[in-house]
């Protein structure tokens, strides 16, 4: 059995890549439409909860219920923030981007704010380099998102999803001390 806390590289890009592949099934909730709160529905949620669940969770170095939770809330919030701000084109801030720039912004400036999350809450020690690397990384798989998520089919869209994730967790692991 693997363990959860204090994973070896490949298993935490594998936990990953598995967290990105289940927006494949969970996509299908968004038929049912129901929203939890205001904007954000119930595949936000899931979607925030799994990432939070599989990918940042384990950077703690022990079981925590309060950081765990933390975790798992940051990472609903930067989701649900992030796909916002694509979806409405960076309009808040009256930049009204293209599609396609507005979902590489918020791929690096979502595996900013994960990082950051990461490194308050679970907590971890980095190397100077890891905001400049989780920005240059977020905003090269944010791209590779933006290519993806206009596809018709969620499977073509997950790949996006696989993508960003493993390269946040990379980032996240290699950054530590």
């Amino acid at each position: 059995m693997m363990k959860f806390y204090n994973t070896p590289l490949l298993n935490r890009l594998m936990l990953a890549a598995i967290s990105g592949a289940l927006v494949f099934p969970v996509s299908f909730l968004d038929k049912l439409n129901l929203k939890i709160y205001a904007d954000i529905s119930l595949i936000d949620v899931v979607i925030g909860l799994i990432f939070a669940i599989l990918v940042m969770i384990p950077f703690q170095k022990r079981k925590n219920l309060l950081k765990s939770t933390l975790l798992v809330i940051a990472s609903i919030v930067i989701y649900t923030s992030m796909v916002r701000l694509a979806v409405t084109n960076y309009n808040l801030f009256s930049l009204n981007l293209n599609h396609e720039l507005a979902v590489t912004v918020s791929g690096g400036l979502g595996a900013l704010l994960t990082g950051i999350a990461v490194q308050f809450l679970a907590p971890l020690r980095y190397r100077k380099t890891v905001y400049p690397l989780l920005i240059i990384l977020g905003l090269i798989a944010g791209y590779i998102f933006s290519l993806t998520i206009d596809s018709s089919s969620s499977l073509i869209n997950s790949i996006g999803f696989i993508v960003w994730q493993v390269v946040v967790c990379l980032s996240i692991f290699i950054s530590k001390r």
